[in-house]
């Protein structure tokens, strides 16, 4: 598909999304990434025409959305502790989408085994608070023969843990966002586990796939005004609090900034994102 139209449909959704009430309601400051560029073009590399994609973390869904309006068939899949946090499903399946709530890999998602061309899940394996083989495998029993999946997820060893661990900081969500959830949430919301390139293709491997691809691009250190001060070592919430809205244009972190890009640009390992895609033996 022409490059020109998906990021310019892309665009269109950041605009249209940053300008809607549900923006509005949940505070959000949305602005374009690259990292989503990068895995559209990876799943419409894969896609046929008018393919139908699996997309497994719904999210504020930008990147299915994008793909509705190019043209393909949209599964999404999301998790939902309470009402409020379906309206990203809600407002998916308003525009054409089809749409289920299910813990993937903990229950089957109600559409037809071997039925979707490409199964994207966008950050979400590091969210899993056990073995992700049961996650690839309900991703594996959906995808049609000759399928791919393609996953992003963060970087283990990128560059700003390194320095952030180095610093005395834990790179695991603090303690005390979760200490006193209760049995009706056994498991805090963030990341459980991050993996090296090495440890994302054992893992694909072990769960049935073949051809696996992973690969490293950098999309946190090319956000200008991510390191405002000292304080954004620390791990954090980085969507759904102020962190994004006040963002300054320019501060001393700056120069931090592009001086940790300029390594990453040289180290590839230490990049923030590893992308991979793997496919389903057998024939299309």
């Amino acid at each position: 598909m022409d490059a020109a139209l998906v990021e310019r449909t892309y665009l269109e959704v950041v605009d249209d999304l940053r300008r809607s009430d549900f923006a509005a309601r949940r505070k959000l400051a949305i602005a374009p990434l690259r990292c989503h560029i990068e895995e559209l073009r990876a799943i419409l590399a894969l896609l046929p025409e008018r393919g139908r994609v699996l997309d497994i973390g719904t999210g504020i869904g930008i990147v299915p959305e994008t793909l509705l309006r190019l043209g393909h068939s949209v599964v999404t899949v999301d998790v939902a502790r309470k009402d409020s946090q379906r309206e990203g499903l809600d407002r998916l399946i308003a525009l054409g989408a089809e749409g289920h709530l299910a813990w993937v890999g903990e229950e089957e998602v109600p559409i037809a085994e071997s039925s979707i061309d490409v199964a994207f899940a966008g950050d979400v394996i590091e969210h899993l608070p056990g073995s992700p083989k049961r996650f690839l495998a309900e991703i594996r029993r959906l995808l049609k023969p000759g399928g791919h999946v393609v996953l992003t997820t963060p970087n283990a060893v990128r560059l700003p843990v390194r320095l952030r661990v180095a610093l005395g900081y834990s790179n695991w969500p603090p303690v005390a966002q979760y200490i006193d959830n209760g049995p009706h949430l056994p498991y805090h919301l963030g990341h459980h586990k991050e993996y090296v390139a090495e440890e994302l293709r054992f893992v694909l491997e072990r769960s049935g796939f073949s051809e696996i691809r992973v690969r490293a691009f950098e999309d946190t250190l090319r956000r200008r005004g991510i390191v405002g001060s000292m304080k954004d070592i620390a791990t954090q919430d980085r969507l759904f609090t102020a962190y994004w809205r006040e963002r300054r244009a320019f501060s001393p972190g700056e120069a931090v900034r592009a001086l940790m890009l300029a390594v990453v640009s040289l180290v590839p390992a230490l990049r923030s994102t590893l992308l991979a895609v793997a496919r389903k033996p057998g024939t299309p």
